[in-house]
């Protein structure tokens, strides 16, 4: 059995040897390093390691938001999943897409992973120090499939439907039959779970200590701010390997020998992920009451932010508020507001509509459909336009806005020019959501994009705000919009006003109005999974 393990060890030994030579000369992979004394060698890793830190930034913050937005009830996903209802291909698109991005973000960051890997045939502790940053981005990607696998899959198992289309063969998508499957099977194979447990043993507590080492604000401390975020999962993990015998492949002895002998089913490994690593937790601080106090303090045309905690793409982006939303209001807040304003009636007149509501009818049918419909998920009454995962749709405010933080902004604009604004965001319902993050194409929005532009053109006020790059492509952030505000504050051409803020105190469990001062000082709020400013 000795001389078996160690002609087990010496094969792996040789594959990982031949992997080096036929890796690709343009790169440099950890790999490739611990087997080489050339400084060329050391240049171009570091070359490579600023580039991938920035492509996993922009890829795992890309595939948790679409995650986050497909894999709860009354999602598209959802919706196209009931078997008493038939779909075809006009249904289906959406779903099509999705699995198209989910595809590609989990393709580069495999790439990422397997070029930061470290051999678990060979012990490297003292080069691991040398490149432990290269180590933990490839750790952090291979986390990041593995939940998104899991979650994926957790989500698809009372859903049988949704399993046999996106494991349909679809040439005009580029799908190979048992796509799922295979996509599935790639991020859960049990030498995953081995990798990870060992850098929990073995070179988990150096990450706080860089952590707490890197004060800078960028994208190279995210693959260790979302490996800490799941660091319940690695030490269930740790845990479920102690405990469990039918585990015990993963411990280190074994890693030497074989990952292949002894593994559990990939079904129950999947099901494990699920129920232990760091969920979506629904905080929900703010209570349904008080989103309709705020809704009663609503106009149409109000700018309206939302933060909820534990989503863990607030890992990925730059400040404090992730997602805005624009008040339209009901039928009857538009005609209050708009209906009886001299500049709003000779616009009305000019386009032979008695009311603004007349207009919209005519102007964007399956848009004004959709809104005077009931929301799709709590079937309320919708009065914003938001762009979300499943692209530019309008919502009700409780499903909408029932998070942790909630704040409100009014645009100091003429009636006629708030209402050419909501007339600009219903153009643009029905867009796909924009996961490129690019303010410079029309066909797809991200959140901020759909407000910015609706309010961009000068008959709508022509409202401006500060541009800051985001997952390389220049924009504009909802903490941009409030720092405007803020900076604006008092002043007599201040562009915004003040309606309200809802400010969440976890450790408190609750939500209360708090004052304009806090919320003009909260696009200086340090983000991320939780915010550290309201921990």
């Amino acid at each position: 059995m000795q001389k078996l393990s160690r002609l087990i060890l010496a094969v792996l030994l040789l594959i990982s040897i031949c992997n080096i030579v036929a890796a690709d000369e343009e790169s440099t992979s950890l790999r490739q390093l611990l087997f080489s004394n050339q400084n060329s060698d050391q240049i171009k890793f570091n070359q490579d390691l600023n580039n991938d830190l920035q492509l996993f930034a922009a890829r795992a913050a890309k595939l948790q938001m679409l995650c986050e937005g497909a894999f709860k009830q009354g999602s598209y996903l959802d919706r196209i999943s009931n078997k008493e209802e038939l779909t075809n291909q006009v249904h289906l698109r959406p779903a099509y897409r999705f699995w198209s991005l989910f595809n590609k973000f989990m393709a580069d960051l495999e790439k990422i992973s397997e070029k930061y890997e470290l051999p678990l045939v060979i012990n490297h502790n003292k080069k691991v120090e040398r490149y432990y940053s290269g180590y933990v981005l490839g750790i952090a990607a291979r986390l990041c499939r593995l939940t998104a696998a899991a979650e994926l899959m957790n989500f698809i198992a009372s859903r049988s439907k949704l399993e046999e289309i996106l494991n349909e063969n679809n040439s005009e998508f580029g799908f190979a039959a048992r796509s799922l499957d295979n996509t599935v099977k790639s991020a859960l194979r049990p030498e995953t779970l081995a990798h990870l447990y060992r850098f929990r043993i073995s070179h988990f507590e150096e990450l706080q200590k860089l952590v707490n080492k890197d004060t800078r604000q960028d994208f190279s401390g995210m693959p260790a701010a979302f490996i800490l975020a799941n660091r319940q999962f690695l030490d269930s993990l740790s845990e479920k390997i102690a405990s469990d015998p039918s585990w015990k492949f993963l411990s280190r002895s074994i890693i030497k020998v074989s990952l292949d002998f002894i593994m559990p089913a990939q079904k129950a490994i999947f099901i494990w992920v699920g129920d232990t690593r760091i969920k979506q937790q629904k905080t929900r601080l703010i209570t349904e009451r008080q989103i309709k106090k705020l809704g009663k303090m609503l106009l149409p045309g109000d700018i309206v932010l939302e933060r909820q905690d534990w989503y863990l793409s607030n890992i990925f982006l730059p400040g404090f508020w992730p997602h805005s939303i624009l008040y339209v209001g009901t039928s009857d807040e538009l005609k209050a507001a708009f209906d009886k304003d001299p500049q709003v009636r000779g616009w009305l007149k000019n386009q032979k509509c008695e009311s603004f509501t007349q207009l919209l009818r005519q102007s964007f049918p399956v848009a004004f459909k959709s809104w005077q419909s009931p929301a799709f998920k709590d079937h309320e009454t919708c009065v914003v336009i938001e762009a979300i995962s499943e692209g530019v749709v309008f919502n009700s405010l409780a499903s909408s806005c029932h998070g942790d933080y909630l704040s409100a902004m009014r645009p100091r604009l003429s009636p006629l020019q708030r209402a050419k604004a909501i007339y600009t965001a219903f153009y643009y319902f029905g867009r796909e959501y924009d996961f490129n993050f690019s303010f410079n194409t029309e066909q797809t929005m991200v959140c901020t994009e759909l407000v910015v532009k609706a309010y961009a053109h000068p008959e709508a006020g022509a409202l401006k705000f500060p541009i800051a790059e985001k997952f390389g492509k220049q924009g504009v952030s909802a903490d941009s919009i409030v720092e405007t505000f803020a900076r604006q504050r008092g002043e007599a051409d201040r562009k915004l006003d003040f309606v309200a803020f809802l400010r969440g105190f976890p450790h408190q469990r609750k939500a209360v109005f708090a004052s304009e001062k806090e919320f003009a000082q909260s696009y200086n709020w340090q983000g991320g999974l939780i915010s550290a400013n309201l921990r």
